[in-house]
């Protein structure tokens, strides 16, 4: 991993393997998380999808360009992302920050409402993409608790607004 972790000028880092089924991602210190490429199609929809949320102004995970300026290395086989800071919020003991996450939330609803007529995702099967992509790679990267309270939200509220997350939930898929 060192060999690896050199494209980014990183060296001696504590590397541990994220526990996913697909043993693709790893925590870099605490501070990257490093990831297999499996498809480069989606890598490419993921990073434009990245860059998208970053220009609305969301707070995203950002991919980190090599020591060459790209987002993987030169064989194509990896890519380091920073991690947000943060952790779970239980509204049950602080309510005082569910208003402030319904903020963010309608922000985040906003810029996918935007970002719909240029970010293009096909053959959308949400159900199929949590299910075998999104939550076996965000394992160990997110509490437990938080992808319980999203597919509780989500799958008893998805006619909110099934088009955005369709757009979210598609072009998130498989960022390894």
């Amino acid at each position: 991993m060192n060999t690896v972790l050199q494209n980014w000028g990183l060296s001696n880092e504590i590397v541990t393997l994220i526990d996913s089924p697909s043993k693709s991602t790893w925590d870099i210190g605490g501070k990257y998380v490093l990831k297999r490429i499996v498809n480069a199609t989606e890598f490419t929809r993921s990073v434009q999808f990245t860059e998208a949320l970053t220009a609305e102004g969301i707070p995203v995970a950002r991919y980190i360009p090599t020591n060459n300026g790209t987002f993987t290395t030169s064989d194509g086989q990896y890519s380091l992302m920073g991690k947000l800071v943060g952790g779970h919020v239980d509204f049950f003991h602080a309510p005082d920050l569910a208003f402030p996450f319904g903020q963010a939330l309608a922000r985040l609803h906003v810029a996918l409402a935007r970002m719909e007529s240029h970010i293009v995702c096909d053959n959308c099967d949400l159900e199929a993409d949590w299910l075998n992509n999104i939550k076996p790679n965000i394992h160990g990267m997110v509490s437990d608790d938080l992808v319980t309270a999203f597919e509780i939200f989500f799958f008893c509220h998805a006619r909110l607004s099934i088009a955005t997350y369709i757009v979210s939930i598609s072009c998130l898929k498989a960022t390894s």
